[in-house]
């Protein structure tokens, strides 16, 4: 293998590396996105099923 060639294969696994690295924010944001949601749902849900004002037991 000559230096060109090696050169080539380490921009390759440098592409491959970057490429990589987005595919794991996208994953992290999706992650971000469902944890928001999730919150969202949860909160949503505590106002529909709280008690009225005033409300006695």
């Amino acid at each position: 293998m000559n230096i060109y060639e090696r050169e080539r294969e380490r921009e390759r696994e440098r592409e491959r590396e970057r490429e990589r690295e987005r595919e794991r924010e996208r994953e992290r944001e999706r992650e971000r996105e469902r944890d928001e949601d999730l919150i969202m749902f949860h909160f949503s849900h505590i106002r529909k099923t709280a008690l009225p004002r005033g409300h006695v037991f």
